[in-house]
């Protein structure tokens, strides 16, 4: 038990007071405080925000950057002199029906490569026309590619043709379409793949 002397309940009213002005102090301090790291994170989130933000537009930019490089211009088809070779020695004697080379008009690397066709057959001794430009509808051919009018019967000289080139390391795709006459082998040179 506590004495209730007057000196001591002097002592404990100074003492509680001193712990009231230092509640009064306190609790506001540690409210000052407790508000003050809210606006920090407040702050910190903003800033991580912004961060991911940016990244993801650097990101974006970059991408748009890359895409926006001048790319390496393809490599144009062409016969080399092995090539040409390899097939003068394959299709020559070999003659078969006349061939048509064709190719997509306004496709400059496509028509060089369709006159060094030509001038290949010619050589070879084969009866041969063009090369004429020409549009396909609804979309122009890529590649390159031997069409004749029935792939179960093609005309004379159109398997030695597709052949030659495919020993020659050209690639010749092959098709049939009845509107292609009897009598002839169509070349056609489409836009390169």
């Amino acid at each position: 038990m506590l004495p209730e002397s007057g000196d001591h309940l002097a002592s404990l009213e100074w003492w509680l007071w001193i712990a009231a002005v230092a509640f009064g102090v306190l609790a506001p301090a540690s409210g000052l405080i407790a508000y003050q790291i809210g606006q920090h994170r407040g702050r910190l989130e903003r800033a991580a925000a912004e961060r991911e933000e940016s990244t993801r537009k650097l990101i974006e930019a970059a991408k748009k950057a890359k895409s926006a490089e001048p790319q390496p211009a393809p490599v144009a088809r062409q016969i080399t002199a092995d090539q040409q070779e390899k097939l003068v020695a394959a299709l020559s004697g070999k003659k078969g029906v006349k061939v048509i080379v064709a190719f997509v008009e306004g496709d400059g690397e496509g028509q060089q490569f369709a006159l060094e066709i030509t001038n290949v057959l010619k050589t070879s001794g084969w009866d041969v026309e063009g090369p004429a430009g020409g549009t396909w509808a609804p979309n122009n051919p890529i590649g390159q590619g031997i069409v004749v009018k029935d792939g179960n019967s093609p005309p004379s000289g159109a398997i030695p043709l597709w052949g030659a080139f495919t020993d020659a390391g050209i690639q010749m795709g092959a098709m049939a379409k009845p509107e292609t006459p009897d009598d002839q082998i169509w070349i056609i040179v489409g836009t390169r793949a």
